[in-house]
């Protein structure tokens, strides 16, 4: 992200920073409670399904990131 919108890197690094932490901190707050209800085995299949989940998410941006970056290149937001 950060070599391909040079303009808004400081703005994109902070968002990716801070989208990771707020996953990390509710996955870390809701742990205990959760595995007292579900017991490790659920605690953990859920939380490995959630991330997988997430992470799919990703797959577009692998097969499609060249034609998105190209056609976001001129997007006012991005290169002010």
């Amino acid at each position: 992200m950060v070599d391909s919108y040079l303009a808004v890197a400081p703005e994109i690094l902070m968002l990716a920073l801070g989208l990771k932490q707020m996953f990390a901190f509710g996955f870390s707050y809701a742990a205990i409670p959760w595995i007292d209800a579900d017991g490790w085995d659920g605690t953990f299949g859920a939380m490995a399904g959630i991330s997988l989940g997430i992470m799919a998410f990703g797959l577009p941006l692998w097969y499609f990131g060249k034609k998105i970056r190209h056609a976001s290149a001129n997007w006012r937001v991005v290169s002010w």
